[in-house]
């Protein structure tokens, strides 16, 4: 086997002149341009289309895999992406405060559909649902606590019993 398609090796290659590469994984070859507008040939795809496209391979064959183990029904999952430069100081949560960064924001198409009803919690519904001997607090404060620890808008979902006994967001996700 030659030492260019062996599993694991890439290898990226071009002249010094222009912005095209050869693009060589393994049996597969490709070729990484710029488009005309940057100097380029317009003959492949942009550095960052590939390592878009390569970080929305892994998220999509991830969640296969995972819906492959939970035995869930999943068709089809779909990974939005897009990059952009942003200027550092717009940014709240970086360390720097200088130059650009890149942004690279990641919508996973499946999960935006029932996000939303995964975020009411059964929570507080003992007694099948009645919240009979807890707290007339207890659901709305556990899941304030939750969503402060997660970040994730979280809630008492305001039907117990019907969020106990049916999992309809979770069917959606098939």
């Amino acid at each position: 086997m030659d030492s260019e398609e062996r599993e694991g090796v890439v290898i990226v290659r071009g002249a010094a002149s222009g912005f095209a590469q050869e693009i060589i994984a393994g049996p597969h070859r490709i070729v990484g341009d710029e488009p005309t507008s940057v100097g380029g040939t317009d003959r492949g795809p942009t550095p960052y289309d590939l390592l878009l496209a390569g970080l929305g391979s892994c998220t999509s064959m991830t969640i296969a895999m995972y819906a492959r183990r939970k035995q869930w029904a999943l068709e089809r999952v779909t990974v939005r992406l897009r990059h952009s430069r942003v200027h550092a100081e717009d940014c709240a949560e970086c360390e720097t405060r200088m130059g650009k960064l890149t942004l690279i924001e990641r919508d996973i198409e499946r999960l935006k559909m029932v996000l939303p009803g995964l975020l009411d919690l059964a929570i507080g519904g003992t007694a099948v649902g009645t919240g009979l001997n807890s707290h007339p607090e207890f659901a709305e404060r556990a899941a304030a606590e939750i969503a402060k620890l997660t970040g994730l808008p979280f809630k008492s979902h305001p039907d117990k019993f019907a969020a106990l006994s049916a999992h309809d967001e979770k069917m959606r996700m098939h």
